[in-house]
């Protein structure tokens, strides 16, 4: 739903209560709405996906489950926090974006259950260790 959300076109005027609205503001507002919209990536992209990961997967695992899933979040917010301090390029971007990676753990949810845990386990370390990595990766939009 939230890749929905997020390719919705703009409009304009933008209701009161949309973070669209906050860019037209004071510069307050526009710091507000990086970080609102940096919070919802980690939510929606990070968060959501991990407990859906939990729920299909290491629901057997209690503990170890929530720690191995809890790496993708972790990672997700400190790959957002680095790329906040950093000036971007038009053509790479450094570390796996979080919404790369939350389509990859989407895809392996759905076949997560005919997978085994290990094979899971390991999807989230990769994509857990790619989102926090100096790899450069091509940017897929011009945001």
């Amino acid at each position: 739903m939230s890749r929905i959300f997020r390719l919705a076109p703009n409009r304009n005027p933008s209701p009161p209560y949309s973070l669209r609205s906050l860019r037209k503001g004071t510069s307050f507002g526009k710091l507000l709405k990086k970080e609102l919209d940096s919070l919802t990536d980690i939510i929606s992209f990070g968060v959501a996906p991990a407990m859906i990961m939990y729920a299909a997967v290491f629901y057997d695992l209690h503990t170890i489950g929530v720690l191995i899933v809890s790496l993708f979040p972790i990672c997700g917010a400190l790959r957002l926090a680095y790329l906040r301090t950093q000036s971007s390029s038009k053509k790479n971007v450094t570390g796996l974006p979080i919404g790369m990676a939350n389509g990859i753990l989407a895809a392996f949810i759905l076949i997560g259950p005919v997978l085994n845990k290990d094979v899971s386990m390991i999807v989230i370390i990769v994509l857990s260790y790619f989102m926090v990595s100096k790899i450069k990766f091509f940017r897929v939009n011009n945001r």
